[in-house]
């Protein structure tokens, strides 16, 4: 039965009459709010959708006949979020506040597209595990989406209660003051936020303002104006690379400029949201006490908390609860009492067996923390599903095991976000399951579910399929970035393919040609998103096989002639992912992504330029 998130307890009563739902059957709205009408307009949007329905909203209680009555609700039992009672008079839906109410009427919305206007006698009472269930979407390295893309992916988390989201920002908001850092990216603007915030509200939905306020700071700290903030010196002068951009540009918190630049930045980003939350990052300051900040005499432990609860305190000062990530805290665990109270600990891990180690550590803390696991799409054209479902089941239970306030599920875009969109619904489907179900959850029937609902696929065929693609690089992209972008023999050693990989080239590619058969053949079931996804995957299966190409020509297995072909296969196919980048995101990072694409290109031709000096 494809729920997504399953409810709690459902009772299917097969013997009763079923609800008849026809063209002026119609929606009740027992309830007041801008909320309560977007519930009302979800069911119209899905009966529509599913069954070609009209259903007329009404405010007046309807005489005979069956309706769909909407209505709030503070008197449900213990634990229950919403209800649903589906019977031969129509169908019943509650929820303990308006947010709630949404959440009931996105659940009869599926019931729609597993039943059609014909839906069965049923009873559901449920409430989710946990109380904060986020989606966190990189927006800065690689990808800035359109205005009417973060809109349809707020559709979505609606659609699978999903009621907190965060986009990633480093430099891609237009800051009037750091022209020069979003002067050759394509950024987001006030207006922009102010409307999204706006539209996330009206869908039940926070969202949660996450500005990079210590480590990440690569494009402001690397201009003329602000370079001397930054730990190392001679900021402003090495050319772009994939790897400074995650591995570089600390700020220099004993400067005395630094702590207000940053402090001004938050407090004008922070008044585009009407969230009470914000996200400093301060996370992998990986230069701090390495550069201009020794002078200062202060241990990089002292500079770290020093600055990181100032900026706390200036939030808790203004009525704001601040988040940071946990990855610092957890290797000085001694500064955590310095924290002002309220503070919430971020806590990531992505590996596929990730232990409960860094949430009992928080938890031993005694901080509020919202636990982080990844969809696995980043630094990779497909992702890993087995390993995303198994990464995010861990953390999820990990959390319920410490108590945890939230389950924050990550969407990162390290080396230049070379992922479709598209092909993160399983991954955000997945984090949607498992933050409302955080105990013992089924892979194959949750991927069956969001396939299902996501993309009309109703015989599994296409769940099949995306599990198939995943797993079949011989090389990661990672390695594949590095080696490239190397500027020595011994950097580019150290990401060099390993031949026993390499020799299992044609197979990995086999089983990408064997799943792209099996999508083939269910496309003509799927929805527009499915059939959408479907020329989606066949561009990413052939980067993972271009990618694997690059392996096998570095292993020696490619004569020139050969090398030659492939330069050109791999030019021509990304004229295409160039032409997909631009259908569904901003130009954003796209012309460092083709100085990678050309640089392999004239590599395999024998004509490789040789990059000038990072700062590595």
């Amino acid at each position: 039965m494809p729920f997504l998130p399953m409810p709690k307890k459902l009772c299917l009563a097969e013997d009763k009459a079923p609800f008849r739902c026809g063209e002026e059957t119609p929606v009740f709205l027992d309830a007041e709010g801008e909320l309560a009408l977007t519930a009302a307009r979800i069911v119209q949007e899905d009966a529509l959708s599913a069954t070609g329905l009209r259903l007329p909203v009404v405010r007046t209680a309807p005489g005979d006949g069956a309706r769909i009555r909407l209505s709030v609700r503070e008197d449900l039992p213990a634990g229950t979020d919403y209800g649903l009672r589906i019977g031969a008079d129509g169908a019943d839906l509650c929820g303990r506040d308006p947010q709630a109410l949404i959440r009931a009427a996105a659940t009869l919305g599926q019931a729609f597209r597993t039943w059609g206007a014909v839906l069965p006698a049923l009873e559901i009472l449920d409430g989710p595990d946990y109380a904060r269930r986020g989606y966190y979407l990189d927006c800065s390295r690689g990808r800035v989406p359109t205005i009417e893309g973060l809109k349809k992916v707020a559709d979505l988390l609606c659609r699978l209660k999903i009621n907190e989201w965060q986009l990633y920002v480093e430099h891609t908001f237009l800051f009037p003051r750091l022209s020069e850092a979003w002067r050759a990216d394509t950024p987001l603007t006030a207006e922009e936020i102010l409307e999204l915030d706006r539209y996330c509200a009206a869908r039940g939905i926070e969202l949660v303002p996450s500005l990079s306020s210590f480590g990440h700071l690569y494009r402001m700290l690397a201009t003329k104006t602000y370079a001397d903030l930054c730990e190392l010196p001679d900021a402003e002068k090495p050319r772009f690379a994939f790897y400074d951009m995650m591995a570089h540009h600390t700020l220099n918190p004993a400067h005395p400029d630094a702590l207000p630049t940053v402090t001004a930045l938050v407090d004008e980003y922070r008044r585009l949201f009407t969230s009470a939350r914000f996200n400093l990052c301060c996370d992998e300051t990986f230069d701090l006490g390495k550069g201009r900040s020794a002078a200062s005499g202060i241990p990089p432990e002292e500079l770290y908390i020093g600055h990181v609860t100032a900026l706390c305190r200036h939030l808790i000062d203004s009525g704001v609860t601040p988040q940071i990530w946990g990855d610092i805290l957890l290797h000085q665990p001694e500064t955590a009492a310095r924290l002002p109270e309220g503070t919430v600990i971020l806590n990531w891990g992505y590996a596929p067996d990730v232990t409960d180690r860094q949430v009992a550590a928080i938890a031993a803390l005694g901080l509020p923390q919202e636990v982080c696991p990844g969809i696995q799409s980043w630094n990779r054209f497909i992702p890993d599903l087995p390993g995303a479902w198994a990464n995010i089941r861990a953390m999820s239970r990990h959390g319920m095991r410490y108590g945890a306030v939230g389950l924050l599920n990550t969407d990162w875009g390290d080396f230049g976000h070379i992922a479709d969109p598209v092909l993160s619904l399983p991954g955000i489907a997945f984090g949607a399951a498992l933050a409302w179900n955080a105990g013992e959850q089924d892979e194959e029937e949750t991927l069956a579910a969001a396939s299902f609902l996501l993309l009309g696929d109703r015989d599994g065929q296409a769940a099949k399929a995306l599990r198939a693609l995943s797993g079949n690089e011989v090389w990661s992209w990672w390695d594949a970035t590095l080696f490239i972008e190397a500027t020595s023999p011994e950097a580019r050693d150290r990401h060099r393919p390993d031949a026993g990989r390499c020799a299992l080239a044609a197979e990995k590619n086999a089983r990408l040609r064997e799943a792209l058969d099996i999508l083939d053949r269910a496309a003509p079931g799927l929805n527009g998103q499915g059939r959408e996804l479907v020329r989606v995957c066949h561009l990413a299966a052939e980067g993972v096989r271009l990618l694997n190409g690059l392996a096998a020509a570095e292993c020696g297995s490619l004569g020139q002639e050969e090398r030659n072909a492939l330069a050109v296969d791999l030019e021509t196919w990304y004229r295409r992912y160039m032409r997909r980048w631009r259908e569904v995101s901003r130009e954003g990072q796209l012309r460092e992504l083709t100085r990678l694409i050309e640089a392999w290109a004239d590599r395999l031709r024998g004509r490789e330029r040789i990059p000038a000096v990072s700062l590595v």
